[in-house]
């Protein structure tokens, strides 16, 4: 399911309001984080887009104040040989444990659009994992896997106006008061 967010209002937003706004959405995070520890659940949210998209400056908005031990950061770099034979392997070592979240800066479709191209694996990789992944997704969602994909672009202008409120949210710290 494909979810398209009206930006138009956070367009709008000052430094105050994007601090309050930022609060919010750290708060309810954290909620969710309290009910996969409480549930056993297994969360995997993917971040999805090119460099300098602020797929890592959103992984640390989202994970700062999160229980680490329960909240793991995935950022897979070039696959080794047998990485590159073992592509399914590789990810399934990665994916969050019951009681987690893992936010993935990346996801196994890299396999599919840029490791060609980088020619990290050759044609019968490539194939073999088209073939094979939407079977394996299957299977994840039947081991209670949820994965949320995001994908992030950069719209002309906005990496300055981005760059300056995050330097100036900086130094605040979020307080959680709870029950």
């Amino acid at each position: 399911m494909l979810i398209t967010l009206d930006q138009t209002e956070y367009k709008r937003l000052d430094v105050k309001s994007y601090a309050l706004e930022k609060r919010r959405l750290q708060i309810e995070l954290l909620k969710l984080q309290e009910d996969v520890i409480k549930n056993n659940r297994k969360i995997c949210i993917v971040f999805e887009g090119r460099d300098t998209a602020g797929k890592s400056s959103a992984i640390k908005f989202f994970s700062e104040y999160l229980i680490p031990k329960n909240f793991r950061y995935v950022h897979l770099g070039i696959p080794s040989k047998w990485e590159s034979s073992h592509w399914f392997q590789r990810w399934q070592k990665v994916l969050p444990k019951n009681g987690e979240i893992a936010f993935l800066d990346r996801s196994w479709y890299t396999r599919a659009i840029t490791e060609p191209v980088m020619n990290y694996c050759n044609e019968k990789q490539y194939r073999s994992f088209m073939n094979r992944v939407n079977k394996w997704e299957d299977d994840l969602a039947q081991f209670r896997y949820r994965d949320y994909k995001i994908l992030f672009f950069i719209i002309k202008g906005s990496a300055k106006k981005k760059n300056k409120c995050s330097k100036k949210l900086s130094t605040q710290i979020l307080e959680v008061v709870r029950k």
